[in-house]
């Protein structure tokens, strides 16, 4: 479906009942990447997946003047989720890029997050390596929005309230990019592990994944989604038994 949002419109797809999981995805990337981890949801969760301006099928923004911070997409998802009547509690699961405006979100819209899921979420600033800076293209269109990645960092000085969490690694040592060091593969284990401890989350590594585990590892997903929203909705502490973490191919690190 294609809802307005102030002045354009998103491609949005609902799919199911019980509390709203909110799935954001990496830089430039549809909706439509989340769902091999959609098809292996067990619990009852409402499945929201959409596509950013100028992404897939949904509409440029209108009335943007340069690179955008990380709020602007929050504040758009939240339009959306307006829109659409997702209730909260509202379980956020973003991918890369998507675990920044997540925690953005969260941030500034605290009441309404009941949980968070960070699939190999980015760097705050989101460069890597030493020419790797910003701002970045949120997708391959000609009317894509651009992204202020320092000015974004500079909205992620806090944490967002204590809500169930999970963290999702990668495999150690699993990179593409010849420019990928062994520093700083340390470096992003080290900012993950210090991620789930400032959150209080629960933190899994994956056996066999690199940087996309919703289609790499989507088993070891869906199970941190349905864990937090059981949390959520429960008031409970987030369970994942080690034996189920194994067989859906990771290891409990937190």
């Amino acid at each position: 479906m294609l809802t307005d949002v102030g002045g354009y419109r998103l491609a949005a797809t609902v799919r199911g009942n019980g509390p709203s999981a909110v799935f954001v995805s990496g830089l430039g990337e549809p909706g439509a990447n989340w769902e091999p981890v959609l098809q292996r949801l067990t619990g009852p969760v409402r499945r929201i997946t959409y596509d950013r301006a100028g992404i897939a099928g949904s509409d440029a923004a209108v009335n943007e003047h340069g690179p955008q911070p990380y709020r602007v997409v929050a504040d758009e998802l939240g339009r959306l989720l307006d829109r659409l009547g997702a209730s909260s509690p509202l379980v956020l699961v973003g991918h890369s890029f998507g675990c920044l405006v997540a925690r953005v979100f969260a941030t500034r819209y605290p009441g309404r997050v009941g949980g968070l899921v960070l699939v190999e979420g980015s760097l705050p600033a989101m460069a890597l390596w030493p020419g790797d800076g910003g701002p970045y293209a949120d997708g391959d269109r000609s009317d894509a929005r651009w992204i202020d990645a320092d000015a974004g960092a500079c909205e992620m000085t806090s944490l967002p309230g204590p809500v169930p969490a999970v963290v999702l690694t990668r495999t150690p040592g699993r990179w593409t990019s010849p420019q990928a060091t062994a520093d700083l593969d340390r470096s992003w284990r080290t900012y993950h592990e210090r991620l789930a401890a400032e959150l209080d989350a629960r933190h899994l590594m994956a056996i066999d994944g690199g940087h996309r585990l919703n289609a790499e590892a989507p088993a070891l997903v869906a199970l941190a989604v349905d864990a937090v929203a059981a949390a959520a909705v429960g008031g409970g502490s987030v369970l994942l038994p080690a034996d189920a973490v194994d067989a859906s191919g990771g290891r409990l690190i937190r």
